[in-house]
């Protein structure tokens, strides 16, 4: 028997739009200034968990270095691309009726501007960015909140 959903809860940052790439960049140039220099590799397992990087390997204030990491990026993203079919598939999700979340550890100011180049906006029923949690992805929180906007009480109704 096939499975159906009817929550569909998308992360933001390498799943609809192209801006690992983008983030690893501003990690290479904005920590480099700041005497911290690791491969693609060890920032990429950084992703989520920044936190405890800066403060167990890196030995910054992450704090004080984020509004330069933000900046960074926030340069480049008018440039972003989304991935093949993202587009196509969000269409076709909301065209079912599918109510759709998207989730970021992003803020919100950070995804908008992609989302309005793209025109993006009208496919989310809500979307959860940094600036609505206290806990980013992995912990769960963002993707409870996103359940509960959508009305969802059955995670298991949810992908």
């Amino acid at each position: 028997m096939k499975k159906s959903y009817d929550y569909v809860l998308f992360d933001w940052d390498g799943n609809i739009a192209k801006t690992l790439d983008i983030w690893l960049e501003a990690l290479h140039v904005v920590l480099a200034r700041h005497g911290v220099k690791r491969t693609d590799h060890e920032y990429a397992l950084s992703f989520g968990a920044w936190n405890r990087f800066a403060h167990e390997d890196w030995k910054i204030d992450l704090d004080a270095v984020m509004p330069e990491l933000d900046a960074y990026a926030r340069a480049r993203l008018p440039d972003v691309e989304l991935y093949p079919a993202a587009l196509e598939v969000l269409k076709a999700l909301h065209d079912r009726g599918k109510n759709i979340a998207l989730i970021s550890s992003s803020s919100h100011e950070n995804i908008s501007i992609p989302l309005l180049k793209h025109d993006l906006m009208q496919y989310f029923d809500t979307i959860i960015s940094a600036d609505e949690v206290t806990e980013h992805k992995p912990p769960p929180e963002p993707l409870e909140k996103a359940l509960e906007a959508l009305g969802g009480r059955d995670p298991s109704r949810a992908i």
